[in-house]
């Protein structure tokens, strides 16, 4: 390869199983691009070879560091003098011993980067691969730096500023003590995960718009300004929470979406100094909560009232949701997902205004009572618009009597015991698709199915136990998507099939029973562009 003494540009990117980069690379005088330079084993004192390429330029990636063995080596490569570079990736394999982190803490020292760097990129050390190194080099006199993953435990009044740093991620540090620096004005994402020692001040971040704490000691929340541009926030895996008495000198910020989950018990409760300040200083979109077993009633959260949706996870002791959601007028999503003890839902527990409400993985859910009495106030009628209900096991049956004429779009998988989907549907009914998934004791569907003008999906899949349509068929004018798939006791098409001239695609696969017929001299199914039939009893015309 020294031949090419004119060659400027190298690009091996995807050559993942490239073991070493030719020898005598250096004489390459001219080289202003090298996607990736690849130390062998027992070679690691290649990397001198940097030395003369002086013209490379924008990225560099160098693989194979775990075979450096003599720091001088990394020194020798000399890129403090690589001026045009921006960015660089240095990566260690992931079977390299721990036993080598003062040596590898010798070599990210000898690389001497040079000051125009605007990236730094060492994932297979931060992330995963190093979680016994407890400090890397300071990064802090990295002027144009705007990607980094640094160590703090022995940070420096210098490395604590960088002005055009926008993000931020550490991961996998469980040795990494002491806290963040406060000043990052540039900051838009912050990720911090695993990092047991580390505490977390919240604070002075005026670009942040994302922020994910994962797995943390302590996070210590200060609030944040009027003109915040925060939009989400996750804290998860958190042994201690506060909030500093500043929060309550602070306007509400509108945040996107707020998220918590498995935290400890100042923040997952309310109390004066915790949750109850964090929510009064945010005005949150979707707010979700997994896994607190502790919470038997929502009563027991202090529920930001003003919130639009609201995610419930992994509650193990959560019995009935409280009836106070039912005045939040702005709320209209509900998901609830593994909360085991959860045995009905009433509409007088569902928010007035609910349009969407879906429910999975609640195995003990028996009863789901969407409307009320006849002689419901109208102002408090049911607007709910899409229902989704998957593997909730003990689910019997959905209303006591009708679903609401609201209604677009009903969603039910692997409800094993699901027999009947209300008595019928209303005239005026909004339903636009029907899915229904491995509802393995349904027979039919509900009455007044024929009269659904608006619908124009139906998709039934692996329900053994239905038998036959509603009587009259389908007066489906709308219709255009129609999928019948293992419904082994399925005894016809729905009658009038033939005239649902709007149905666009037509799949019957493993119905046995079924047969499928199309009367000759008669224009049918004009819009038809798909069609898939496949393992059905018969077909003629």
């Amino acid at each position: 390869m020294e031949n090419l003494v004119n060659l400027c540009y190298l690009d091996i990117t995807g050559s993942n199983k490239l073991e070493g980069i030719p020898s005598n690379v250096g004489k390459l005088a001219d080289l202003q691009t090298l996607s990736n330079f690849v130390l062998d084993e027992d070679k690691g004192y290649q990397i001198r070879e940097l030395k003369d390429l002086s013209n490379l330029k924008g990225k560099l990636s160098i693989s194979g560091l775990q075979n450096i063995f003599e720091p001088q080596d990394a020194w020798m490569a000399k890129l403090c003098d690589k001026s045009r570079l921006e960015k660089i990736e240095l990566r260690w394999s992931k079977d390299f011993k721990n036993e080598r982190q003062y040596v590898d803490k010798k070599v990210l020292m000898g690389f001497n980067l040079p000051k125009t760097l605007r990236s730094l990129a060492s994932p297979s050390i931060v992330v995963q691969y190093c979680p016994k190194l407890l400090s890397l080099p300071s990064i802090g006199k990295f002027p144009l730096l705007k990607e980094g993953n640094w160590n703090l435990s022995e940070v420096d009044e210098e490395a604590r500023k960088f002005p055009k740093l926008r993000e931020l991620l550490i991961r996998k540090y469980p040795l990494l003590s002491g806290s963040m620096p406060e000043h990052l004005p540039s900051l838009e994402k912050l990720s911090v995960s695993d990092c047991e020692k580390l505490i977390i001040p919240i604070q002075n971040f005026p670009m942040l718009s994302e922020l994910k704490i994962e797995r943390c000691k302590k996070v210590v929340y200060k609030g944040f300004a009027e003109d915040s541009s925060l939009k989400r926030v996750l804290f998860s895996g958190i042994s201690k929470f506060s909030c500093a008495i500043e929060c309550l000198m602070l306007k509400s910020i509108k945040v996107e979406s707020l998220e918590i989950d498995d935290c400890c018990e100042e923040l997952c409760f309310f109390r004066e100094n915790n949750w109850g300040w964090l929510t009064q200083s945010m005005s949150i979109g979707v707010l979700s909560i997994g896994k607190c077993p502790q919470v038997e009633e929502l009563m027991q959260l202090k529920i930001p009232c003003n919130i639009e949706q609201m995610k419930i996870k992994k509650f193990g002791r959560l019995e009935k949701l409280s009836t106070t959601l039912h005045f939040f007028s702005s709320l209209t999503m509900v998901e609830l997902y593994d909360c085991p003890k959860l045995i009905s839902l009433e509409r007088s527990n569902l928010p007035w205004n609910l349009k969407v409400l879906s429910i999975y993985f609640c195995e003990n859910l028996q009863f789901l009572l969407l409307d009320e009495d006849q002689n419901v106030n109208s102002n408090n009628a049911c607007v709910l618009q899409e229902l989704e209900i998957y593997s909730c096991e003990s689910l019997k049956r959905i209303n006591k009597n009708s679903l609401p004429s609201t209604l677009k779009q009903l969603k039910l998988k692997w409800c094993s015991k699901l027999e009947s989907i209300a008595r019928e549907v209303q005239d005026n009914s909004c339903l636009e698709s029907i899915d229904i998934i491995s509802c393995h004791m349904i027979k039919d569907l509900p009455q007044g199915s024929n009269q659904l003008k608006h619908l124009q999906s139906v998709n039934i899949w692996s329900c053994s136990n239905l038998i036959c349509f509603p009587d009259n068929g389908l007066l489906l004018t709308n219709l255009k998507v129609l999928l019948l798939a293992n419904c082994e006791l399925l005894q016809g098409l729905p009658e009038g099939v033939h005239n649902l001239n709007s149905l666009e695609e037509l799949v019957i696969k493993y119905c046995r029973n079924v047969t499928i017929s199309f009367p000759e001299g008669v224009n049918i199914l004009t819009n038809l562009r798909s069609l898939n039939i496949e393992g059905s009893k018969s077909v003629s015309r």
